[in-house]
């Protein structure tokens, strides 16, 4: 009955830990002067209002200057991001008078953070300082989320279940000692 109850437990905890990251892909077209770029970053789970989002830094360019993203946060149905000196606040975001940096909102149609994978479009808009100079741009673009693992398929689930079964049976018949006549 041991053997039975640890299987049980062992499969719990292989089927429970089996949870993917989700993949967060934004293709972002060129607007104005601002040439198209793409970026991804990966959570364990979906963004939610007020998340930090975690990715490694990413350059948006217009052939001469670039601006490094180095931030982001997700709002409402908003993704924002930010250099360094950006201040991330309810899906925009607050510039100080220095040369160099930047910052954009990417709005996903429909109005709420995406909470399966998927294709999502989206809007938005970006403002970005050079010595002086300040260049706004409308965007938009395609967001696409999926899964970076899978997990695995119910059928092979299923098959782990048999054949921890049929381990139990085996192991418990082989702790019963035959009978003596």
């Amino acid at each position: 009955m041991k053997i039975t109850t640890l299987s049980a437990l062992l499969f719990i905890a292989l089927v429970s830990a089996a949870q993917a990251d989700v993949l967060y892909q934004f293709d972002v077209n060129g607007s104005g002067s601002i040439l198209p770029f793409s970026f991804s970053y990966s959570s364990p789970t979906f963004a939610v209002d007020g998340t930090s989002l975690s990715f490694a830094p990413f350059a948006v360019t217009n052939g001469t200057n670039s601006w490094t993203m180095t931030q982001g946060l997700a709002v409402d149905g908003c993704f924002e991001f930010g250099s360094g000196g950006a201040t991330l606040i309810n899906c925009g975001f607050l510039l100080p008078d220095t040369s160099s940096e930047g910052g954009f909102n990417l709005n996903i149609l429909g109005g709420a953070l995406p909470s399966a994978t998927g294709s999502y479009f989206f809007d938005g808009e970006g403002t970005f300082l050079t010595k002086g100079d300040i260049t706004f741009v409308i965007l938009n673009g395609n967001l696409t989320v999926s899964n970076t693992s899978p997990v695995p398929e119910p059928s092979s689930t299923a098959l782990f279940s048999i054949a921890v079964a049929a381990m139990a049976v085996t192991f418990s018949k082989r702790a019963i000692p035959p009978a003596i006549e």
